[in-house]
């Protein structure tokens, strides 16, 4: 099971587009900026070694992954938190 299982239409036509409007998002300035502002974020992937094992150890990425998701949900794909996704 991965972290996406949760947040992912069940449906596999839904769940691609899903994963491909995803993927759009990260690479929308506007997007991430937005996602900044509203949710006061503003984490980003550790460069060095030490740093990313320090970022493993203490859950940095796996909660900013979640955090992304609930928000891209709410304000891109237009599900609402509380829903469940299902096909």
């Amino acid at each position: 099971m991965s972290l996406f299982d949760h947040y992912c239409p069940t449906h596999p036509l839904m769940a691609q587009a899903w994963v491909d409007c995803l993927r759009w998002s990260v690479t929308e300035p506007a997007l991430v900026a937005a996602f900044q502002a509203q949710t006061g974020c503003v984490w980003t992937p550790a460069r060095t070694p030490i740093d990313q094992m320090i970022d493993a150890a203490t859950g940095a990425e796996e909660a900013l992954v979640t955090q992304y998701l609930l928000w891209f949900n709410q304000n891109v794909w237009g599900v609402d938190a509380e829903e469940e996704i299902t096909p």
